[in-house]
């Protein structure tokens, strides 16, 4: 194993949306949005509760979800490094622009997005 490379527990499907964190082997860390979560004694539990309260998505660990199914989006995998570039230049043109940030609710701008990049949500 190469010496700079991540080592990911393996079990729960929660791992998709945190990494171990490097220098902290009690602490995992979100790939949404890079906070910390207390993972002492291996429990996964801290990290199941930010993903559905803090993104509402369920990881689909639960045998029995503690948050309504309403409330929850639906599952997908974290973001990559290509999509949070695209949010940085929409993000970007919208504030330059003066835009309101209620134009990616258009559907006519659903349509073009879509046809650029099919997968891009």
């Amino acid at each position: 194993m190469a010496e700079n490379e991540t080592v990911q527990p393996k079990g729960s499907t929660v791992w998709k949306w945190f990494e171990k964190c490097p220098t902290n082997g009690r602490k995992a860390i979100c790939k949404l949005c890079d906070r910390p979560q207390d993972r002492s004694g291996g429990s996964t539990t801290n990290m199941i509760k930010h993903l559905e309260n803090v993104h509402k998505i369920n990881p689909g660990c639960r045998k029995r979800p503690h948050s309504s199914p309403q409330k929850q989006k639906e599952l997908r995998p974290p973001p990559t490094s290509e999509s949070r570039n695209l949010d940085r230049l929409f993000t970007e043109w919208v504030c330059a622009d003066f835009q309101a940030f209620q134009v990616c609710e258009n559907e006519h701008f659903k349509r073009f997005i879509k046809a650029l990049k099919p997968d891009y949500i």
